[in-house]
């Protein structure tokens, strides 16, 4: 069985010469790419790096809490809460259930 948990992150596109520059500001990881899909494409790559790492190293409830994340449960973002130059990106962490071992949540 698949689960997927979505991350849905801010990120921001600065033209910098011949170069988009993309940042998300929530996790202070970059990227860049020739265009803007360019730019989008290689954040996105980059954060799904960082957040699978993070979370096969057993940090990735640490690096939240140290990047300032709390829950917030409404599920629902309010327009003021987005700056006019950022836009949202949902950044995908796969998992794989292994069904043999349904005995070892404890949740």
């Amino acid at each position: 069985m698949r689960v997927t948990i979505t991350f849905r992150v801010p990120i921001r596109l600065a033209h910098k010469g011949e170069w988009v520059v993309s940042h998300c500001d929530a996790f202070n990881v970059a990227s860049q790419g020739r265009t803007e899909e360019e730019a989008r494409h290689n954040i996105e790559e980059a954060l799904e790096l960082f957040l699978q790492t993070a979370y096969e190293m057993g940090t990735l409830e640490e690096i939240m809490k140290e990047c300032g994340f709390s829950p917030a449960f409404s599920g629902v973002i309010e327009k003021d809460e987005v700056a006019p130059e950022e836009e949202f990106l949902d950044i995908p962490l796969p998992f794989i259930i292994n069904e043999m071992m349904p005995e070892r949540c404890h949740a």
